[in-house]
């Protein structure tokens, strides 16, 4: 029973990946809603390479008998989400090699000539094919696609490609997150963020940020991007540099404090995870960067796990 679960359960998280992460690779600015506000990637083969995984291959080796593909096969997915304060934003990834096998087992639907292929009587996402493309997402998302492609008020209409593409670049990985606002959104953004009198310049220009993982050797490695004017992004890394230098005897304060409770290899790597942190301006980018070791995240798994005393036979 356990098994089979697992099996459902690595299909619903292949299936959040394609309806709910945007990333940014060659994405489809042709096609992406205009309103769109947050665009990204997941590079499935990389993320499926990952040790966490080794330990699921029989399991993955499953889900994909029962989708009828191999997963790794999915590539680097582009995927976008509108959302402008809705807790059920429009969302969908575009996907290439997906075997016509998939399609055969849908109902159909139609939305303005195009289309709609709905797998279970259950699930909430469809499917589509467009303009060489298999856009998988919930309802509102493929919807979306396929009116923005109809009237022509894409991605690429909104002027806003240029900030996806160069925040994609500086915070590339695994899993990039790109946010850009509207222009609406924008200056709801800038009120909100005011009373930050350190960081006023960099707001005052502030236009989108990056969020990205990446896998390299022993560690995780965790990119944020933020895009503004060049000086400003200049004096925000120097004031964040000067803010982290003064947490520092806090932080050790802290790590003193709860040394006795913890193994000293995780107070080892807490403190190498909090060294690694790297402010730097990078053109009109504020980038921060921070390595976090994979052994770092295998042993509080392992303590959240004996803390929560999980037990059961598998059946």
């Amino acid at each position: 029973m356990k098994r089979s679960l697992r099996i459902i359960s690595l299909c619903s998280i292949f299936s959040l990946f394609v309806v709910a992460i945007p990333a940014v690779a060659s994405i489809p600015a042709n096609l992406i809603p205009a309103k769109a506000t947050i665009v990204g990637t997941i590079n499935v083969p990389r993320v499926l390479a990952l040790p966490v995984f080794a330990n699921l291959y029989n399991d993955i080796r499953q889900a994909e008998a029962q989708a009828g593909f191999e997963f790794a096969s999915l590539g680097v997915l582009p995927w976008f989400a509108i959302a402008h304060g809705s807790q059920d934003p429009a969302a969908a990834a575009f996907v290439r090699n997906l075997p016509d096998s998939v399609f055969s087992r849908g109902t159909q639907s139609v939305h303005n000539g195009t289309t709609l292929y709905k797998f279970t009587e259950g699930d909430t996402s469809v499917a589509a094919r467009i303009d060489g493309w298999v856009v998988l997402g919930n309802l509102k998302g493929v919807k979306a696609v396929i009116d923005a492609k109809r009237s022509g008020q894409t991605l690429a209409s909104s002027g806003r490609t240029a900030a996806f593409n160069e925040l994609a670049a500086k915070s590339s990985g695994l899993v990039t997150i790109s946010y850009v606002p509207t222009d609406r959104d924008l200056r709801k953004l800038k009120k909100d963020f005011a009373s930050m009198s350190e960081l006023t310049p960099f707001i005052s220009g502030f236009t989108g940020l990056a969020f990205g993982i990446d896998h390299i050797g022993q560690n995780l490695i965790l990119k944020t991007a933020a895009l503004s004017t060049s000086d400003s992004a200049t004096v925000a890394a120097n004031t964040l540099r000067m803010m982290k230098t003064g947490y520092q005897q806090q932080f050790d304060a802290m790590m003193n404090m709860y040394a006795a409770q913890m193994p000293p290899a995780v107070g080892q790597q807490v403190r190498q995870a909090w060294n690694s942190i790297s402010i730097q301006s990078e053109g009109a980018a504020l980038v921060i960067t921070a390595a976090i070791p994979v052994s770092l995240l295998d042993m509080l798994v392992a303590q959240m796990g004996a803390a929560m005393g999980g037990g059961g036979s598998e059946e």
